[in-house]
């Protein structure tokens, strides 16, 4: 299976590109002031979900110039889309979603 990556940056509030996976994949921000969400949809993007973890807390994260985040995900369904929608505030927000 090809590797699938989105990645790209933040320098205004704003989502980023799809991304469609079935199983485990990273999610990577770094740098920035701002809050991003991981946000999952069922239907190719027209309706979307925060994601929240086990507990059914929302995966959102406060990104502060020093803060980092790496984490592991899994989707069990395949047809299912994500992406990573940030509300701004200064500085640069790198993100990266990948699956391989």
């Amino acid at each position: 299976m090809a590797k699938t990556i989105v990645s790209g940056t933040f320098g205004a509030s704003g989502q980023s590109a799809d991304f469609p996976v079935m199983g485990k994949f990273n999610v990577l921000l770094s740098g920035g002031v701002a809050t991003c969400v991981l946000e999952k949809s069922y239907d190719k993007g027209t309706t979307w979900f925060g994601v929240t973890d086990a507990a059914g807390v929302l995966v959102s994260h406060v990104m502060a110039s020093d803060v980092q985040l790496h984490a592991v995900f899994e989707e069990p369904e395949s047809g299912v889309i994500y992406r990573i929608d940030c509300t701004w505030t200064s500085g640069t927000v790198t993100f990266r979603l990948s699956h391989n």
